[in-house]
């Protein structure tokens, strides 16, 4: 009788394996699926930067409703604010300042900008996941990649910017807060030759085009001040224009529309 082990290991058995065409074979189908999977894995990446980016300017937002709900005017890049005995702010990225202490930045001292409360505004709520320009921005804190919006208008009536200038902007003074920008993305792949491109949003009459930084630089997150966010191509972003009877206008997503 033959037991089992004799059997398997009999003359004439043959142990069968891969052969190196079938091997060869198993590999290109393996790649070829990974090519397949491969542009579906970064597109998901992407639409989670995107989603991250577009809770990070609900977190702003509701900052913003904050802060106006106690100054009834929105943050303002140009004008102080009282805050633990003293004032802090007048500066291009005071804006941000503000909404973070609306956030619950605390501080014993007038001026919450130490090392710790810097680090608050590039990181969190203020930090774009698709946001890598670090390394060309001289001031830290202005990094970050997101911007308050700059169209060079005037102070009042409607080429009155949303918070850069020095006269306040209130919540009353947006016609349209459902198609205002509050808050976008600086453009970090074409300029930033200044701290300031990193800390405020340029309109599309400035010389730095908008760019958002989302699927491959074609699409922006946005904060619009009514407080919903959304995404949007470059090209359906327009700098605003004069409020009239012409219908054409509601197409145009405005950087500020502001009341006479």
């Amino acid at each position: 009788m033959t037991d089992a082990k004799s059997e398997c290991f009999a003359p004439g058995a043959a142990q069968k394996g891969f052969t190196l065409i079938e091997l060869l074979v198993v590999i290109a189908i393996i790649a070829i699926l990974a090519a397949m999977l491969m542009p579906a894995l970064q597109q998901a990446r992407e639409t989670a930067k995107l989603s991250t980016c577009l809770n990070n300017l609900k977190q702003q937002g509701n900052a913003m409703n904050f802060y106006i709900s106690q100054y009834d005017y929105f943050p303002n890049t140009n004008i102080q604010v009282p805050y633990s005995g003293g004032l802090i702010g007048k500066s291009w990225y005071a804006w941000k300042i503000q909404l973070a202490i609306m956030m619950g930045m605390s501080t014993s001292s007038p001026n919450p900008l130490n090392d710790s409360r810097r680090k608050l505004l590039y990181t969190g709520m203020f930090h774009c996941p698709n946001y890598t320009a670090f390394d060309k921005v001289s001031t830290l804190w202005a990094a970050g990649g997101y911007g308050y919006p700059y169209t060079g208008g005037g102070s009042s009536g409607f080429n009155k910017n949303l918070g850069y200038n020095s006269v306040p902007t209130k919540a009353n003074e947006v016609r349209r807060p459902s198609i205002t920008i509050a808050v976008g993305e600086p453009n970090d792949k074409v300029d930033l030759s200044t701290d300031l491109k990193n800390s405020l949003f340029y309109g599309t009459s400035d010389v730095t085009p908008v760019l958002g930084r989302h699927s491959d630089y074609s699409k922006m997150g946005l904060l619009w001040v009514d407080g919903h966010t959304s995404a949007m191509p470059n090209s359906e972003i327009k700098q605003g224009k004069h409020f009239d009877n012409d219908a054409s206008h509601d197409k145009y997503y405005y950087f500020t529309l502001l009341a006479k």
